[in-house]
């Protein structure tokens, strides 16, 4: 799999026209996982404090998907074609 990604790298850097692999890497595919990576934690950071502070919401939201789920088993689309 490594091997695998290194010629994806090499040939990613072919099409763009960088010489380095290396330069790529610590230019653009870093900064790029580091930013999706934080986006990540904060964004599930501020959803778990809105449930938290909000149980009544949290409770709503429970009962609307039992009874999303009721009506989807009740269709039978619940089971395998």
């Amino acid at each position: 799999m490594l091997v695998l990604c290194d010629r994806v790298v090499e040939a990613v850097c072919g099409w763009a026209g960088i010489t380095r692999p290396d330069a790529f890497v610590r230019e653009h595919l870093i900064p790029w996982w580091a930013y999706m990576r934080i986006r990540y934690v904060v964004s599930n950071a501020a959803f778990m404090l809105f449930w938290a502070t909000q149980p009544e919401l949290a409770q709503a939201t429970d009962v609307g998907w039992e009874r999303l789920n009721g009506v989807h088993r009740a269709a039978g689309a619940d089971r395998a074609p």
